[in-house]
């Protein structure tokens, strides 16, 4: 396993102990949510029913901003990191800095705190947020992966969330050659113009992951088993270092 560093932070500001939670509510939880996987900073807390959020849009500012976010939302609530039962992150595929940033905050305070976390999928994050938009629930996700690549799975949400097409990495032209599903969500705008006729779904433009929607589908997965919290230490999902292909047709 690999412990994640971001240079500069400063944990301590945080003000944790070492106490923990010995177990996760989820009538009412409180959680911190974090996204850092796509364009810009999101963080949310959810304590006695509501979820607090923030997002800060600067580009590349995650390593300096993300921490003074997570730190404001807590003293804006009169919570600290002791109150947090779990800590809720997209574990990408993404941005390679931005999901480098986000696991290692994770892992740093899940570390100082004991606290579980539960890793979410990126691309099931915007697949859920589409489902939710338009309650069809066999959903494509796709983000930029940049060198004329992205990256691409297909979910079903009609009992839970059936994985149809794993997370992967390939090139639009591959994916636009697989069968559709009824929605694609995302980066659509890389698929739209690569399509046949009679084959095209409907589209939902999910550019980022919005955090009350991450909240209702860890919520959603926990009660239905296909989510759950974890112990072990917060890791990534980048993809490009582990290329997987859809099958040839």
């Amino acid at each position: 396993m690999e412990f994640l560093e971001v240079p500069f932070i400063l944990w301590e500001s945080l003000k944790v102990s070492t106490s923990s939670t010995d177990s996760i509510q989820l009538n009412q939880p409180t959680w911190l949510l974090i996204d850092t996987t796509g364009q810009g900073c999101h963080i949310g807390l959810t304590h006695q029913g509501v979820c607090w959020t923030d997002s800060d849009m600067q580009p590349q500012s995650h390593t300096k901003r993300i921490l003074p976010m997570i730190e404001s939302l807590l003293t804006q609530v009169k919570l600290s990191m002791n109150d947090v039962q779990g800590i809720v992150y997209t574990k990408g595929p993404g941005s390679f800095t931005g999901v480098r940033v986000g696991v290692s905050v994770v892992q740093g305070l899940a570390f100082a705190t004991s606290i579980p976390t539960l890793g979410v999928s990126t691309l099931m994050a915007l697949a859920w947020q589409g489902y939710c938009q338009t309650q069809q629930p066999n959903v494509g996700a796709i983000i930029d992966a940049r060198m004329a690549q992205i990256y691409w799975a297909v979910y079903d949400f009609t009992q839970g969330a059936e994985i149809v097409t794993v997370d992967c990495i390939s090139s639009v032209e591959h994916v636009s050659e697989q069968p559709m599903p009824s929605l694609v969500a995302g980066d659509v705008h890389l698929l739209e113009n690569t399509l046949v006729k009679g084959e095209i779904p409907s589209f939902s433009a999910q550019p980022n992951v919005d955090i009350k929607s991450l909240f209702s589908l860890v919520e959603t997965g926990l009660k239905q088993h296909f989510l759950s919290w974890d112990e072990a230490l917060a890791l990534p999902i980048y993809l490009r270092n582990d290329v997987a292909h859809l099958p040839k047709k």
